[in-house]
């Protein structure tokens, strides 16, 4: 029988509105039924085990290439950064956890855990790990906690947790365990209460990831993405439910056996792991962000387009459509909220509008781009790599 293992966690400030827009392929891996954890680095490129029964962590661009980023490891499933940009790889067949250095070195960080399954890491590089039970067994019923030293203990048993494999962090500190067979999602507060969230209808849960203030969850069994915001409300975000690699339309795509997610660093799109035939598939989204919560609310009739290309170098392209003439101020600022530059200040007609932006002089990272339109705002992020 054959697993999929993974996580990722994007957190992004402000209320977020997403819907899907496309779905394309970023690549075919060529290496038949190949992936597992899925996992986007600060940097943008792309992270993914081999699987339970594979050695190999690779190195994808957003750009589609690929290349061999750590070797020997034994049955490489779930992966996470920590800050330091050092990435974990559980390896489920050895029981234990990996830490593998910016250059592919690898060590083993933890012992002594029982099928690891998904990792994820807080803003204080502590580690949770799911455990699925080892080999196959399902029995794992445990989130661990594992130390800064590579100290282990138990964070979450029971519960309703039985074969747990996927896991999610939201802002507040909650973590998110999924079963594989029941569909069923639990809810972890931070004093360690377990209730039960969701249940993904008719399918699988292999694991989620966390972005724009929703939890993102694809079904292997039922060939969907589902949207599931954080008040329980589910939504379906990708796929037919027919098995297939159809790209185009969210809603019209197909999906073989959707494994793994990973949401990119602007949040704009997702990566999918479509683990039969090892291919990654891309779905495009239209995310409105506010600013913080006290943002107004911006109608559907007023859009700011996701820069284009996102991640760019040196120079971007963005767009942003008016229901009605207004003065507007488009503004780029840095992740501490420094004004960096400003691209429009000046009365716009109605209808679509287009400015270009060059990056020039500054250094390489994550950028915010914020409209204003009368008594409306919203704002979106960009990723400069140079």
């Amino acid at each position: 029988m054959k697993r999929g293992i993974a996580i990722c966690t994007l957190l992004l400030a402000g209320a977020m509105s997403v819907h899907a827009q496309t779905v394309s392929t970023l690549v075919d891996l060529n290496r038949g039924s190949f992936g597992d954890g899925l996992v986007v680095a600060p940097s943008g490129d792309l992270f993914l085990s081999g699987g339970f029964d594979k050695s190999t962590v690779l190195k994808i661009t957003p750009q589609g290439e690929v290349s061999d980023f750590a070797t020997g490891l034994q049955g490489a499933v779930g992966a996470f950064f920590d800050s330091n940009q050092s990435l974990y790889v559980n390896s489920y067949s050895g029981n234990f956890l990996y830490k593998v250095s910016g250059n592919g070195q690898t060590s083993i960080f933890a012992t002594g855990l029982n099928g690891p399954a998904g990792v994820v890491l807080n803003s204080d590089n502590e580690i949770f790990v799911s455990e699925f039970g080892a080999n196959f067994s399902g029995t794992g019923s445990s989130i661990k906690k594992i130390s800064t030293n590579g100290d282990v203990d138990v964070y979450a048993n029971g519960g309703g947790l039985r074969d747990a494999i996927g896991i999610a962090l939201d802002d507040s500190a909650n973590i998110y365990a999924s079963n594989w067979q029941s569909g069923q999602i639990f809810k972890i507060t931070p004093e360690r209460t377990i209730t039960l969230f969701a249940t993904i209808p008719g399918g699988t849960v292999n694991q989620m990831t966390y972005a724009n203030g929703n939890l993102y969850v694809p079904s292997p069994s039922s060939q969907k993405v589902y949207t599931l915001s954080l008040d329980g409300a589910l939504e379906l975000l990708a796929g037919t439910g027919q098995a297939g690699s159809q790209n185009g339309p969210a809603l019209q795509a197909t999906f073989r056996r959707p494994n793994s997610i990973a949401a990119s660093v602007t949040g704009d799109t997702l990566y999918v792991l479509d683990a039969d035939p090892g291919i990654i598939r891309m779905i495009i989204l239209d995310v409105t962000t506010g600013i913080n919560d006290s943002s107004p609310r911006v109608p559907e009739s007023i859009h700011l387009g996701q820069n284009y290309p996102n991640p760019f170098n040196p120079e971007t392209t963005i767009t942003f459509d008016l229901p009605k003439s207004a003065f507007v101020s488009l503004k780029v600022y840095d992740l501490l909220g420094r004004e960096v530059k400003t691209l429009v200040a000046e009365q716009r007609v109605a209808g679509a509008h287009l400015v270009s932006f060059s990056a020039d002089g500054l250094a390489s990272g994550l950028y915010t781009y914020r409209i204003e339109a009368g008594d409306l705002a919203v704002a979106k992020k960009m990723l400069l790599l140079k």
